[in-house]
């Protein structure tokens, strides 16, 4: 009697020991991680771009910020507005479109990249959204930045003289380019060689950068350095030349044709 009186004790303690077991686990979400007390975080963007910019080739970081760590990734979506009149992809990029803090930790970044443009046009704008009815889980209210681009523009002119063409000689065809050299000249109004021999080289076109001259009138003479096109009937060949002017902001490719040249 006495060891059965003792299982009996046993069960009795083994059952108290269950119930309090369950009524410590009962309020588990069953999902075997800890409970947790309902918290309500907010998120702070950091923004670099500037309000205003001429268009160079820059990049500019944005940073959102959890003001405490969630146990749940979290996203937050940036996409460029339409009311931006510059265009994705050609006049700026976004590194991301979608910023993603992982659980248990605060930021995380992007990337707004702003591209040089030595087109001419008219201001443009950047308008970035960053964050959207999809952000869940953090209070965000949504932003927009904007980000107005001004014309690039320069005082430098480069000039370029282009004589590539080709024309068929004895049957054959050649490249004026593969065959001949032209050199560009400048002379200051009274007849003077400047010394500016960029645009003298072996290269088809030949360039030549305006920069620093000093203002006043300006001869520029094309000299023929090399022909190695030779008809064997003796006869003249001939091919156009052309000077394209560009200034950043300006002015794109401006033409002055030349009558073709007889050599």
């Amino acid at each position: 009697m006495k060891n059965i009186f003792s299982s009996r004790k046993n069960f009795a303690v083994l059952a108290f020991a269950v119930m309090i077991l369950f009524s410590q686990c009962k309020n588990e979400d069953y999902t075997d991680y800890s409970t947790l007390s309902p918290s309500n975080p907010t998120a702070t963007l950091e923004w670099t771009a500037p309000a205003s910019m001429e268009e160079a080739d820059a990049a500019f970081p944005f940073t959102v910020t959890l003001s405490e760590p969630q146990v749940v990734d979290i996203y937050i979506y940036v996409s460029a507005e339409a009311s931006g009149t510059a265009t994705e992809g050609e006049d700026f990029d976004l590194s991301t479109h979608s910023l993603y803090i992982p659980a248990y930790s605060t930021t995380a970044s992007g990337e707004l990249y702003i591209y040089s443009d030595a087109t001419p046009e008219d201001t443009e704008t950047v308008a970035i959204q960053i964050g959207d009815a999809r952000t869940a889980n953090v209070n965000f209210p949504t932003e927009v930045r904007t980000v107005e681009l001004t014309n690039l523009t320069s005082n430098d002119i480069q000039l370029e003289i282009d004589w590539n063409n080709t024309a068929v000689v004895d049957g054959v065809e050649v490249t004026f380019c593969d065959q001949v050299d032209m050199d560009l000249y400048v002379f200051d109004d009274q007849g003077n060689d400047t010394g500016n021999y960029d645009a003298a080289t072996g290269d088809c076109p030949e360039i030549m950068d305006i920069a620093g001259w000093d203002d006043g009138t300006y001869v520029l003479t094309s000299n023929l350095w090399y022909n190695g096109i030779h008809p064997s009937d003796g006869s003249t060949v001939e091919f156009p030349m052309t000077f394209r002017f560009t200034q950043v902001g300006v002015f794109q490719g401006l033409e002055v044709a030349q009558p073709a040249g007889t050599y």
